[in-house]
């Protein structure tokens, strides 16, 4: 890592980027946030250094995150807030958030109904709910190319261009739940 805080919107995204991001050592992963007590935040700079541990290689690497003044915690007492503003992430690309869609809802569907499930549903909603803020326009149902953060993005969209639909991803929304209140 540079030491050039990536800017996060809240630390619900900082943990499902590290989920949607490869070891910057061995390029397989995904990265794990260690404890909470091994992650730091320097007071009044809003800024988050934030240690992981690459589950493939196990080596530790951190990141450095710049967060809002008051970054959301809670919506609905359901869910944590990965973005409330209408801004796209700078830090996780329109691929990772399909990415991290369809392993939440692939989850959820391993899940017996309740609680868990309900969550897990709710979060893989949010990521398309984030993913598809990448859409420029109404006329356009591929995202532009400046939603793709990396070459291994770019060719997934050539190759797999039905994958990023935006017809595709308001379906997949609509079967999924939205928080209460």
């Amino acid at each position: 890592m540079d030491g050039t805080p990536l800017t996060a919107h809240s630390r619900a995204e900082i943990r499902l980027f590290c989920k949607a991001t490869l070891c910057p050592l061995c390029a397989k992963g995904p990265l794990e946030p260690l404890a909470p007590d091994e992650q730091s935040s320097q007071a009044g700079a809003h800024t988050a250094g934030v240690r992981v541990r690459c589950k493939a290689c196990g080596e530790p690497s951190e990141f450095s995150f710049r967060l809002p003044p008051d970054p959301p915690s809670e919506l609905s007492g359901e869910l944590e807030i990965i973005n409330p503003t209408e801004d796209p992430s700078r830090i996780i690309d329109v691929s990772q958030w399909i990415t991290l869609y369809a392993v939440l809802y692939e989850e959820a569907a391993r899940t017996a109904a309740g609680p868990r499930k309900r969550l897990l549903e709710l979060q893989a909603g949010q990521c398309l709910d984030e993913a598809l803020k990448f859409f420029e326009d109404d006329q356009n149902d591929l995202p532009p190319a400046s939603a793709f953060f990396d070459d291994s993005a770019r060719l997934r969209l050539r190759d797999h261009p039905q994958e990023f639909s935006r017809q595709r991803l308001i379906s997949f929304r609509a079967s999924l739940p939205r928080p209460l209140g």
